[in-house]
């Protein structure tokens, strides 16, 4: 579930009409430094707010929703190792 000062944060993002995706964990496998339900909002300058994984997964996410930010489209994206 996305944080209140996450949550407050897309409001004011809505309100202003500036671009955002909401990023949200659905399933993790070990080992993984994120749980399921963390959520992050990506900026369409590719900032993270928020949570959503390592190094490693946070190149994926920003990368894909920006395209997702392109393509107004909405994405499940799979992380595998």
């Amino acid at each position: 579930m996305i944080r209140d000062e996450l949550n407050r944060r897309a409001q004011r993002l809505a309100a202003e009409r500036s671009p955002f995706v909401v990023a949200t964990v659905v399933r993790v496998q070990r080992p993984a430094s994120v749980k399921p339900g963390a959520v992050g909002l990506v900026l369409a300058d590719g900032t993270i707010d928020g949570f959503i994984g390592g190094v490693c997964a946070q190149h994926s996410v920003r990368l894909h929703s920006l395209e997702a930010l392109e393509s107004g489209l909405p994405l499940l994206l799979r992380i595998l190792p």
